[in-house]
C-alpha cells in the first residue's frame, strides 16, 4: 500500500502486481531483434499472460534486451 499526502490528505492506492507464471520465450543466439519481437509477440503463451500489445512487445523488448 502506497500512502500519498495530498493538501492534508491521505490518499490510499493499492497496487496491482502480476505474478507471471508461464515462461516467456527467449532469443536464440543467432535470432536478431526483429525475429525475436516477431516470434515472442506471436507466442500463444506470452499473448494470453499479456493481452497488450504495447505491453507485450515492451516485455519482448526486454527479453531480448536481457539476452
Amino acid at each position: 500500500m502506497i500512502i500519498i499526502k495530498n493538501t492534508g490528505k491521505k490518499i490510499k492506492k493499492e497496487l496491482k502486481i502480476k505474478t507471471i507464471n508461464m515462461p516467456l520465450p527467449t532469443p536464440t543466439p543467432s535470432e536478431n531483434r526483429k525475429d525475436f519481437i516477431q516470434r515472442c509477440m506471436s507466442d500463444s503463451k506470452t499473448a494470453q499472460e499479456f493481452p497488450n500489445s504495447d505491453q507485450r512487445l515492451a516485455v519482448c523488448s526486454t527479453q531480448f534486451k536481457n539476452k
